[in-house]
């Protein structure tokens, strides 16, 4: 299992990253999602294409966020 796996239940998500064991939980809102992952934060927006994502991810030991793309399968 490769990849981010993510499961929802009303606007609650749940999800998985197997590469390296990252758990998110986070709240879907219209075409965001925010939450927590690991030791930190994160937000991302489908694009308008509709199969595309983008955000950011702020580790708590970070200094500044990391950008966050992906496609949705």
């Amino acid at each position: 299992m490769r990849g981010f796996h993510t499961v929802q239940s009303d606007s609650t998500v749940y999800g998985y990253y197997a590469w390296n064991s990252l758990i998110l939980v986070g709240k879907a809102e219209g075409n965001k999602l925010s939450g927590h992952i690991y030791d930190g934060i994160f937000e991302i927006r489908m694009n308008p294409d509709g199969k595309s994502y983008s955000g950011f991810i702020f580790d708590n030991s970070a200094a500044e966020a990391g950008y966050w793309t992906g496609i949705r399968k």
